[in-house]
C-alpha cells in the first residue's frame, strides 16, 4: 500500500480545493468571537485529583474568546501575528505563531483537549525533503514496494512499464509538504525561502506551481497536521499504523478516518469558528461535494509528477481526505465528535465503511468478511516462490475496473463487495518476472457475485473465451503462454491468472477452498522511537 506518509503530500492539493468550495458550504464567519456554546479549551480538563497526564496542555495562556469590547481575542491576536510576520517574510516566526494559537483553537473545534506539548522542528524545503523520503523507506522498504509492484502490474493496476517506487518519490518531491510525525511526536515545517518564487490563487496552488509560502495554505495545513498530533495523544495513531499488516484495505480505512478527521478540523478552523453546522451537513450533499472535488483533484491536480501518475496513485492519494471527509461527515450530523471518538476505539475494516458510511453505522454492521487460502498453491517449490499475499477491496476493484467501462458502471460493479485475498507467485529467476496471480472474491449477495463476475469478464477476457464443462463452470481463455480463468460459485467469484496449461486444473481446484471469517482490527501498543514530550 502507498505509505500514509506519502498521503500527507496530497493536503497541499487538498487543502487548496477546499478552499475555493468552503465559502459556500456554511455561513459566513465571525472571527472575532466564537459561538459561546463551544468551550474554551481548558474545559475538557480532569477535576484537579485526575492524573497530570490527562489534563489539556497549551503552550499560550490566552483561551480563544473575544474581550467583550469587542477587540480581538489573544488567540485571534496570535494569529494576525502570524499574518504579519508572513507577509514580513518571517515564515518561521509566522508557523509558530499560528502554532501556539492552534494550540488553543482547535480543542475548542475537535471537542478534545491537548495533553502534551507539539514540538516544531522548522526545516529547509531540501531538508524536510529528505526527512519525508527516509520517513517513506522506514514505513514501506523498497523491496516490500517492489513485491507490491509485481502484484499491482499482474492484476493491470500500473502500467508494464511504471516503475512504483520512482513514480511514488516523484509525487512526493514535487508536492513537499510539512508533517506530523507520531513516531516522533513532533510537527516537521518548512522554513521557507523568503527569496522564493510567489504563487498567486487558487489555480497555481492546485496545479503545483514553483515552491513559495502560501500563508493562508500554511494556516489551513498546519491544523490539519496538529490534529493528528491531537489525535494521536488520545488514539495513539502510530499503535494503529503499526498493527495493520498485509492487508491495503483495512490499511486505506484507517487512513480515511484519519485524514477525514483532519480535513473536517482544518475546514471547520479556515472557515471560522461558530461553523459546527457545517458537520450536520447532509450526507448525501457531502458525499456529492466530496466525490466531486475529488474527481477534479485526481485529474488535474498538482504538477506534472502527479499528472503522470497511474490512475492508481492518484486516486489513492486523493481517497482519505474526500472519501474520509465524507464519512467523518455521516458521523458528525449531531454536530458532535463522539462517534468519531468512537470510531477511533472500533476501527473500520474496509473501504467499502469508508465509501458507504451506512454500513459502518448500522446496527448490524456490514463487516469485512476475511478469506485466506488452505496452504501453499499447488506448485512446484523449486520453480515457485510467493510474491505476496493481501486485499484489494471495493476502492481498488473499482479502479481495476474502470479502464474497461464508465466510472458508474465501474462503482455499481465493485459495490456489494464482502471481502477479497489474493495471491501472487513469482517464478524463480525468471526475468522479466513470470508472475502467477490467484484471487479469491466474495459478495454481499449472488446477484452482487454475478454483477461484478460480467465485470471482470469484461475487463480481462478476449471475446473468443472458451467455457469448461463441469460443475464449478470455469471460463477459461488463453493470454498467449498462460491461461486465465474465472469462475463464480453462489456469492463467490474467483480468478486465477497467468497460470500455465498443465498447472491449470490443479491450481482450479485448490484456490476454490477457502476459509472466511470476520476481519477485526487488533491494535498493539507500539513503541515509537520518543515518547509524547513532558508538559
Amino acid at each position: 500500500m502507498i505509505g500514509n506518509r506519502i498521503a500527507e503530500v496530497i493536503s497541499r492539493i487538498a487543502l487548496a480545493a477546499l478552499a475555493a468550495v468552503g465559502g459556500s458550504c456554511a455561513t459566513p464567519a465571525h472571527h472575532s468571537s466564537p459561538d459561546p456554546k463551544q468551550p474554551p479549551a481548558t474545559k475538557a480538563a480532569k477535576p484537579d485529583d485526575a492524573h497530570a497526564s490527562d489534563r489539556p496542555v497549551t503552550d499560550a495562556a490566552p483561551i480563544d474568546r473575544a474581550p467583550v469590547d469587542g477587540t480581538a481575542s489573544p488567540v485571534d491576536e496570535l494569529m494576525q501575528a502570524g499574518d504579519r510576520s508572513a507577509a514580513d517574510g518571517k515564515y518561521t516566526e509566522a508557523l509558530e505563531s499560528w502554532r501556539q494559537a492552534l494550540l488553543v483553537r482547535i480543542p475548542t473545534e475537535r471537542d478534545l483537549p491537548f495533553l502534551h506539548p507539539v514540538p516544531a522542528e522548522f526545516l529547509t524545503r531540501p531538508a524536510l525533503r529528505e526527512k519525508l523520503l527516509a520517513e517513506m523507506e522506514k514505513e514501506h522498504d523498497v523491496e516490500d514496494a517492489r513485491r507490491e509492484e509485481i502484484a499491482l502490474k499482474r492484476f493491470g493496476l500500473i502500467p508494464a512499464d511504471c516503475d512504483w517506487v520512482e513514480a511514488q518519490t516523484s509525487v512526493l518531491e514535487e508536492q513537499i509538504a510539512g508533517f506530523y510525525d507520531p513516531d516522533t511526536k513532533r510537527l516537521y515545517l518548512i522554513c521557507e525561502d523568503p527569496n522564493a518564487p510567489k504563487k498567486h490563487g487558487f489555480l497555481s496552488s492546485l496545479f503545483g506551481s514553483a515552491p513559495s509560502f502560501d500563508a493562508d495554505e500554511q494556516k489551513v495545513s498546519l491544523a490539519h497536521e496538529m490534529d493528528h498530533a491531537l489525535d494521536d495523544q488520545h488514539f495513539d495513531l502510530f499503535s494503529i499504523d503499526k498493527s495493520v499488516k498485509d492487508d491495503d484495505d483495512v490499511e486505506r480505512a484507517i487512513a480515511g478516518l484519519v485524514e477525514g478527521d483532519a480535513t473536517m478540523l482544518m475546514l471547520l478552523d479556515s472557515e471560522g469558528r461558530g461553523r459546527r453546522s457545517f458537520l450536520s451537513m447532509p450526507p448525501e450533499k457531502l458525499a456529492a461535494l466530496t466525490s466531486a472535488i475529488a474527481s477534479f483533484t485526481s485529474a488535474f491536480g498538482g504538477g506534472k509528477a502527479m499528472s503522470d501518475a497511474p490512475l492508481l496513485l492518484k486516486e489513492s492519494l486523493v481517497f482519505p481526505y474526500f472519501r474520509g471527509w465524507s464519512f467523518i461527515g455521516s458521523l458528525t450530523q449531531n454536530q458532535k465528535w463522539d462517534k468519531v471518538d468512537a470510531a477511533f476505539r472500533d476501527l473500520p475494516t474496509s473501504t467499502e465503511q469508508i465509501l458507504h458510511p451506512e454500513k459502518y453505522a448500522a446496527t448490524t454492521r456490514d463487516e469485512a468478511i476475511a478469506l485466506s487460502f488452505d496452504g501453499a498453491a499447488p506448485l512446484p517449490e523449486s520453480d515457485w516462490e510467493l510474491v505476496t499475499e493481501n486485499c484489494l477491496g471495493e476502492f481498488q476493484i473499482e479502479i481495476l475496473l474502470r479502464p474497461a467501462m464508465t466510472a458508474p458502471e465501474s462503482r455499481v460493479a465493485a459495490s456489494g463487495w464482502g471481502g477479497d485475498r489474493y495471491r501472487v507467485y513469482r517464478r524463480k529467476e525468471s526475468d522479466p518476472a513470470e508472475t502467477l496471480l490467484v484471487w479469491a472474491t466474495t459478495w454481499d449477495t449472488e446477484e452482487d457475485a454475478i454483477e461484478f463476475a460480467n465485470a471482470l469478464m469484461r475487463a480481462r477476457a478476449p471475446r473468443n473465451w472458451t467455457a469448461l464443462g463441469g460443475e464449478s463452470e470455469w471460463h477459461k481463455w488463453s493470454t498467449g503462454t498462460t491461461n486465465s480463468g474465472l469462475v463464480r460459485r453462489g456469492s463467490d467469484v474467483f480468478f486465477i491468472d497467468g497460470v500455465a496449461d498443465d498447472a491449470f486444473d490443479a491450481i482450479a481446484k485448490w484456490c476454490v477452498v477457502v476459509t472466511r471469517g470476520p476481519k477485526h482490527v487488533h491494535v498493539t501498543k507500539a513503541t515509537p522511537s520518543e515518547p509524547f514530550p513532558a508538559r
